[in-house]
């Protein structure tokens, strides 16, 4: 094995991953360690540095809004339930303004005499707090109500993860609430109100089944609130979904039955007295399918439209749980809802029609609400109350624009090495040219073709992605076009590990079936258990590619480790660099014909990027302890800095306020000898000594 130390440093997921070579192998002896606690990458060789700086810029002022749980477009004003409290927009979306706060607001209503109504809880530390109604005559100033509402188990779970409608704003109105699913609160009953909101009451419903309390969650009024309409299964298998029909303002009801389906129905909207929707389906964890069905004379006669099948293929998606349409031919659905063992809100993807719903198109925009915009031609928002993204469209979904308040964006991934950057975040995919000063928008990885989380970047527009699959995507052009190759492995049962590229349209790829990292001991005792075991070997397969993986050809290596997928690597001109299975840094300068490996210590995830000598390590050692470690002559010495544990630094995405909330490893990435960018939610890191200090910026991105 050589002593020699390689410049591309390797990306590391880490010790636990899958790969099957024995730990116990030898390495070589290093002279001199970093010291460090814990005994932390103790077979480097290098200095301990001490604490890395840090100077933080404060976000830039922003009117976006942070997602929504719902959406209201009614005569001028849009508003938003968030667990902020109401946001109100007099702009169409693009800008917003917290007009009500001290509640977590999740369903809106428009009142049919004029006014708004919101339904939500008071802020608790464990699960709801106490139920709120919040009313106003004009969307800018509201008034709080405690709500009281009996039932087995409906005061613990009721406001928050209701749907609700209110026909005034007086103490006489009538309320009419039905759990979501896209909250699924377990053990929810529809409810009613004769007091203006401030009472609920359970309410029964003639012939419908106990799964009633998992399936209920469409709601209408019509005729001024004396015509209501709920959504909830029937009797058998035949009316696993019906509508239900109150011409009393809820005191009585009739099942419909000529709404029966084999499907749930969760969701009905009744565009005037006699024309009105009803939809539904089945969650994708069952095979998922979608139904829409029509009514054209108040509900006694149903049509349907559109129905797909259980188990439609691999883009099987759940049951349509909101309907927004704003003329019998145009509209919009939103599919989603919770199963068992989830916590909501479970959105899930907005459909639109231009047909009166015997075609839908399928955006690919998530979100838990929906809203149109008038009549016109296809403008709508769609709130992602849980990625914190509000999404506008004007073109029927083809297209959306997407905002969020610079503090609440979340980075998914982002790769590059030296001038060229690929950054994935809340609000879309972006490219740099300029180590970060300036971003593009790159709506090609949004399409269903690319896993952002594998997609590569290298100057002059090269871009590499990568699956489980032999097949890679190439492009030299930005993303303009794309070769597909295959990776000649002709073993069977191969996959693509890991892949790597570099400047210059170097790019390197390792096959096999995967290891698992075990000890001599570990070794021992699983033979004692199944006699005869041995562990799979973890052999991989070494593919070189000289025009940024258009082409691939044999590297004529097995690499002498096993390699666990998906493995960390990098790679620039002949230097390559892998995490190996057992969490050892594997170095090669020869282009993978000799290996030095170095230990970076136990359960330690690590990150690396390489360019020409420099080496780049982001790592981190337990839930508050995260490192860089840096290398100018090929990983042969390192400096150690510690990252201070603080908002949006140390690589990791934050979302939202609470900066520890969404914790995702995204590296460190070299873009000079002694300079690297770090993303971290919707701001950048930048390094100009080594890792040392790093400052802080916040980039205005498009769209």
């Amino acid at each position: 094995m050589s002593t020699s130390k390689p410049a591309f440093a390797v990306a590391a997921v880490a010790a636990l991953s899958i790969v099957t070579a024995a730990c116990s192998a030898p390495t070589a002896p290093v002279p001199a360690r970093v010291r460090l606690p814990h005994g932390l990458f103790a077979g480097l060789h290098g200095r301990y540095g001490g604490r890395a700086r840090l100077t933080s810029a404060p976000p830039p002022a922003s009117a976006a809004l942070p997602g929504a749980s719902d959406l209201l477009a009614a005569g001028r004003a849009v508003l938003a339930a968030t667990d902020q409290g109401i946001w109100r927009s007099a702009d169409g979306g693009a800008s917003w303004r917290l007009v009500l706060t001290g509640i977590r607001a999740w369903s809106l209503t428009a009142v049919p005499a004029g006014g708004y109504a919101a339904i939500g809880d008071r802020p608790a530390r464990n699960g709801p707090g106490p139920a709120v109604l919040a009313t106003s005559a004009d969307g800018m100033r509201w008034r709080i109500m405690r709500v009281r509402a009996s039932g087995t188990r409906a005061f613990s779970s009721f406001g928050y993860g209701y749907r609700f409608t209110l026909t005034g704003l007086g103490p006489t109105a009538v309320g009419l609430a039905v759990p979501d699913v896209l909250a699924y609160w377990p053990g929810g009953t529809p409810m009613r109100s004769t007091d203006g909101g401030r009472a609920w009451a359970p309410i029964a419903l003639p012939r419908a089944s106990r799964s009633l309390r998992e399936a209920s969650t469409g709601l209408a009024i019509a005729d001024g609130g004396r015509t209501m309409f709920v959504t909830a299964p029937g009797s058998g298998t035949r009316c696993a979904g019906a509508v239900y029909r109150s011409a009393d303002a809820g005191a009585t009801w009739a099942l419909l039955p000529g709404s029966c389906q084999r499907y749930p129905l969760m969701a009905v909207q009744f565009i005037n007295a006699r024309t009105g929707f009803a939809a539904g389906g089945m969650p994708s964890k069952f095979g998922g399918a979608q139904v829409v069905e029509f009514t054209s004379d108040g509900g006694r006669t149903w049509h349907t439209r559109w129905r797909t099948g259980r188990e439609n293929g691999p883009r099987a998606d759940d049951g349509i749980v909101r309907l927004d349409m704003v003329t019998a031919r145009r509209g919009w659905a939103l599919t989603g809802g919770c199963v068992g063992g989830q916590n909501g809100p479970c959105g899930g993807l907005v459909y639109a029609t231009t047909d009166g719903g015997f075609r839908w198109y399928r955006t690919g925009q998530g979100a838990t609400s929906i809203a149109a915009l008038g009549t016109g031609r296809g403008r709508a928002l769609a709130g992602a109350d849980g990625a914190d993204v509000l999404a506008i469209t004007a073109d029927g979904g083809r297209i959306w624009s997407r905002q969020a308040p610079p503090r609440w964006v979340r980075t998914t991934a982002f790769s590059g090495i030296g001038s060229a950057q690929l950054w994935a975040n809340t609000l879309g995919g972006y490219l740099s040219g300029d180590a970060g000063a300036r971003w593009s928008g790159a709506r090609w990885l949004g399409t269903a073709r690319f896993s952002y989380q594998t997609v590569l970047a290298a100057p002059s527009g090269r871009l590499l992605s990568y699956s489980e699959s032999l097949v890679t995507l190439a492009s030299s052009d930005g993303g303009q076009t794309w070769t597909s190759s295959a990776v000649p492995d002709r073993r069977r049962d191969d996959q693509l590990l890991t892949v790597a590229l570099g400047t210059g349209g170097t790019a390197f790829a390792a096959t096999g079936a995967g290891a698992e990292c075990a000890t001599s001991a570990e070794i021992r005792r699983t033979e004692q258990v199944k006699p005869g075991w041995k562990p799979p070997p973890g052999r991989s397969a070494l593919f070189t590619s000289e025009d940024g993986g258009a082409r691939w050809r044999p590297a004529g290596v097995v690499l002498p480790f096993g390699v666990g997928f998906p493995a960390a690597s990098a790679a620039d001109g002949r230097r390559v660099a892998i995490v190996d299975a057992c969490g050892r840094l594997q170095l090669s300068a020869d282009g993978g014909l000799r290996w030095h490996a170095e230990s970076l210590g136990k359960s330690v995830f690590c990150e690396v990027s390489v360019l020409r000598s420099a080496v780049w390590l982001s790592c981190q050692s337990d839930l508050t302890a995260f490192w860089v470690l840096h290398s100018i002559d090929g990983g042969a010495t390192w400096t150690v800095y510690r990252l201070p544990v603080a908002a949006a630094a140390n690589g990791i995405s934050t979302g939202g306020p609470a900066p520890a909330a969404d914790i995702g490893q995204t590296g460190i990435f070299a873009t000079g000898p002694d300079s690297a960018i770090m993303p971290a939610g919707g701001s950048i890191w930048r390094t100009t000594d080594g890792g040392r200090s790093w400052t802080q910026s916040w980039p205005a991105l498009p769209g």
